[in-house]
């Protein structure tokens, strides 16, 4: 359900890193489980901003997928008013359809489900050389902005929490 939400956004570049299975129409970067907590999903953030050669990533991690017209929307950033955009985010399970989620704008940090971000923060500050803690979208967010990067929030690209039976809103 996600890998075909990414791609019908028409990415410049697909990449798929995790303990998956080799495909086509996508560059896979296999990383086997490494601890079984947080610092693997940090690690195989760090390998996909390498494989990377867009000057912007978006990541779409865990089991989220990107709204149909992200790849039109994202087209559309004001690429110099930001160096993060943080795309709204909203349910999908049934009987919660479109119920809006916390993406961290009222606490001024990025959730981790996705992010568009500009590569040369990842270059700066990889993700596995900030905190290894269950809050580490806070406070990575919080390490970006002491470092000078901004954060803009925005409605016009959304993302949705697909997994099936999921309460995230709780």
């Amino acid at each position: 359900k996600i890998f075909p939400a990414v791609r019908n956004c028409h990415p410049d570049q697909l990449l798929i890193v995790g303990d998956f299975a080799a495909g086509n129409n996508y560059h896979y970067l296999p990383v086997p489980r490494l601890t079984g907590t947080t610092t693997d999903a940090l690690v195989k953030r760090d390998v996909a901003a390498l494989a990377c050669t867009s000057t912007w990533i978006a990541y779409f991690c865990d089991d989220h997928i990107p709204a149909n017209d992200f790849g039109e929307e994202m087209a559309k950033l004001p690429f110099t008013q930001a160096d993060v955009f943080v795309p709204a985010r909203y349910a999908s399970q049934e009987g919660h359809e479109g119920e809006r989620l916390n993406m961290g704008e009222s606490e001024v940090y990025c959730g981790g489900h996705a992010w568009v971000f500009r590569k040369s923060i990842i270059q700066e500050l990889p993700w596995t050389s900030g905190p290894h803690d269950r809050l580490w979208d806070l406070l990575n967010s919080r390490r970006h902005q002491y470092a000078g990067y901004s954060y803009k929030w925005t409605e016009t690209l959304k993302v949705f929490d697909c997994e099936p039976g999921a309460t995230p809103w709780l």
